[in-house]
């Protein structure tokens, strides 16, 4: 009985990560690009 409920969850763990990967490589643009979210570079000082 153990072995039979250790598949089911290594199956369900299985789908779980699948929907998680589709779900990511879906995604446009990617969560972090860094083209369109640059931080602000500091700015030489005149002296």
């Amino acid at each position: 009985m153990n072995m039979k409920i250790g598949e089911k969850l290594i199956d369900i763990s299985g789908k779980i990560l699948q929907h998680r990967v589709e779900k990511e490589n879906g995604k446009w643009p990617p969560h972090c690009m860094g083209i369109l979210h640059q931080p602000k570079r500091p700015q030489r000082q005149k002296n």
